[in-house]
C-alpha cells in the first residue's frame, strides 16, 4: 500500500480547520497551505 500508519491523508479543507489549533498541524504543513494560498490568489474554505 502507499499508506504508512504513522501518516493520514486529508483534504486541504480539513487541514485547514486543523489550522485553527496551533498544535495539530506542524510548520511543513502550515507551509504548504500558504503555498497554495499564495498560487490561487484565494484563502482555502474554510
Amino acid at each position: 500500500g502507499f499508506s504508512h500508519p504513522d501518516f493520514r491523508w486529508m483534504t486541504v479543507r480539513q487541514l485547514v480547520d486543523l489550522l485553527r489549533h496551533s498544535h495539530y498541524v506542524n510548520i511543513q504543513a502550515r507551509s504548504l497551505v500558504a503555498c497554495l494560498h499564495s498560487l490561487t490568489g484565494q484563502p482555502p474554505v474554510v
